[in-house]
């Protein structure tokens, strides 16, 4: 999905908070900023159950497993899972509102803005590398490193993965220095940091419905003893 309006520029967010601008925008619209992919943890979760059920899950999960106190969140429904980003919002909230006052802008890990893979690849950042999984051009499993893997380190990332569907290469890929999706849908099609008022609501939600399944069985089994 393209950006429906005038392509805003795009900035980078460095580890020590920087700015550096990546594209130019058109129609003067305010940036989105693309944070550093060492600002960023990476997870890919994928629950069991029904549409809903997942949903729930998965908005659980990444709130109760935030790496950080105060964490910045987004999670995306893609290939069967969620890929669930989260970084230090201690750390990037202050570089922001210096930069933009109140009004920040929005905010995605570099990554997002990258050009989808099939399978393993090695991508070369400004800052250091990024080693990717993609299954079906879904994003399962990202590391990054300061420097190129050497094999040692490609094996134990490549490990981590169970049963992938193409086998890891035996020594890590060229890295690749990519192109930036200026356009690139980063944002939207996500949910935003998840409050502990909604972590609740959703736990009420999934113990009513418990709740309504075993009222619903005991209810049957009196029906069959009246029989």
């Amino acid at each position: 999905m393209s950006w429906p309006f005038p392509t805003p520029p795009l900035e980078l967010l460095s580890a020590d908070g920087r700015f550096a601008p990546l594209t130019d925008g058109a129609g003067g619209r305010r940036p989105r900023v693309l944070l550093a992919r060492e600002l960023c943890s990476f997870e890919w979760f994928e629950p069991a159950g029904g549409r809903a059920a997942t949903d729930q899950a998965a908005r659980l999960y990444a709130r109760a497993s935030a790496p950080f106190l105060n964490p910045g969140t987004l999670v995306r429904r893609a290939g069967g899972g969620y890929a669930i980003w989260w970084w230090d919002r201690e750390r990037t909230d202050p570089w922001l509102a210096a930069r933009y006052g109140a009004d920040a802008p929005p905010v995605a890990p570099e990554t997002l803005a990258q050009p989808a893979a099939t399978d393993w690849r090695v991508v070369r950042l400004a800052s250091g590398f990024e080693l990717q999984y993609w299954r079906h051009s879904t994003l399962v499993a990202s590391s990054w490193r300061r420097t190129a893997p050497d094999a040692v380190a490609w094996t134990a990332f490549a490990r981590q993965q169970r049963a992938p569907q193409v086998a890891p290469p035996a020594e890590p890929p060229a890295p690749q220095a990519l192109p930036v999706v200026q356009d690139a849908d980063f944002a939207e099609r996500g949910w935003r940091d998840v409050s502990p008022a909604q972590t609740a609501q959703l736990a009420l939600g999934a113990g009513a419905a418990l709740l309504a399944v075993v009222s619903l069985f005991w209810v049957g089994q009196a029906l069959r003893l009246g029989q």
